[in-house]
């Protein structure tokens, strides 16, 4: 299975309700895009200097994350958030089957 992480910089002219549509539109990926299991995306707490927006998802595999990555919704969220974001950092690494 494999964990992809992103963290999002967002201007800090974003208003939070753009965050909050942001947060849903990624959560409601699941189901839609083959070989994706889960997906948590949140915002901040509010603490000065993280990132404002973050998600973790969990795939089947490589190949999932590929087909993830070139879906037409996720891509569609992507240029979504695109439009206030400052950065992006990602992460993607292989963990067990069966997580805690």
């Amino acid at each position: 299975m494999i964990q992809h992480i992103v963290l999002f910089g967002i201007s800090k002219e974003t208003p939070a309700e753009d965050l909050i549509k942001a947060r849903n539109q990624l959560q409601a990926l699941v189901g839609k895009i083959p070989g994706l299991i889960s997906l948590k995306a949140e915002t901040d707490m509010g603490i000065e200097g993280n990132c404002r927006l973050g998600l973790v998802a969990h795939l089947k595999d490589r190949l999932a994350l590929d087909v993830f990555s070139k879906n037409s919704d996720h891509l569609a969220v992507a240029d979504y958030i695109s439009r206030f974001r400052t950065s992006i950092a990602i992460i993607d690494y292989e963990v067990p089957d069966q997580l805690p």
